[in-house]
């Protein structure tokens, strides 16, 4: 199944799908992965999805919020995102219209990545990296236009080759943080803590009243919270993300 970016009727008002990101080569329908080159002069609205992402800024200035913590990033700066994470990008605005943000933004499903590199992938998750070092920024910048590359086309055993090389950005990533030259901007707390539980354990029997436990609200109240926030009972969410599962 394509990875997808929820409509906007489902989410609350400050919760929007980016309006910005293009897909100038599009990915072979069905394909497990998706990659979006982002230039643009605008905010990235505040959003949430159901697969993974890992962004690479290659040119600008500006502000990203991730799980409600603000971090300023620049060119070099890495962002691994899971399923339950939330961020949004703002230009920086004495950077002048000279200078828009300019992201390689790829996503791709869980099952996608064998078990070792999601197990790596997820222990960075939710956070940024600056990658300041003139060669290790090379070699990265390298790999993720070798993946577009790769992805623009329809050539034979492409999904392996976008799996190798997603797989050597993983790596070329970590081996960049063993030196303790970069450390994680912390952001491990949701705007909507609801969303972890939900995302953890949506494909298990899971009641409102065991989430509302969880987050310290009553069954009551946290039903009309929920329905707010997503403008959707907790009952009809939890279906609809089920069946975008199955």
């Amino acid at each position: 199944m394509k990875p997808k970016i929820k409509d906007s009727s489902s989410y609350p008002k400050e919760i929007l799908p980016p309006t910005h990101m293009s897909t100038p080569n599009p990915v072979q329908e069905g394909a497990p992965y998706c990659a979006r080159r982002v230039v643009t002069y605008n905010q990235i609205e505040l959003h949430w999805h159901n697969f993974y992402e890992i962004d690479f800024l290659d040119g600008g200035l500006g502000t990203q919020i991730l799980n409600g913590e603000t971090h300023s990033f620049s060119r070099g700066t890495v962002t691994i995102l899971g399923t339950t994470d939330f961020h949004a990008y703002t230009q920086d605005p004495e950077n002048g219209e000279s200078h828009p943000l300019s992201t390689y933004s790829f996503h791709f499903e869980q099952g996608f990545l064998e078990s070792d590199m999601l197990s790596r992938f997820q222990s960075l998750a939710g956070h940024t990296y600056h990658i300041g070092d003139d060669e290790k920024y090379q070699s990265l910048l390298t790999e993720f236009q070798a993946l577009f590359e790769e992805c623009a086309g329809c050539r034979p055993l492409r999904d392996a080759f976008v799996r190798n090389i997603l797989d050597r950005i993983l790596l070329l990533l970590h081996r960049a943080l063993d030196g303790n030259e970069n450390t994680p901007s912390q952001s491990t707390s949701l705007p909507y803590p609801e969303m972890k539980i939900i995302e953890e354990r949506f494909r298990q029997q899971l009641t409102a009243s065991e989430v509302a436990s969880a987050i310290g609200y009553s069954t009551n109240y946290f039903g009309k919270l929920f329905c707010r926030r997503y403008g959707l009972t907790f009952q009809e969410y939890l279906l609809e993300r089920r069946l975008q599962w199955a």
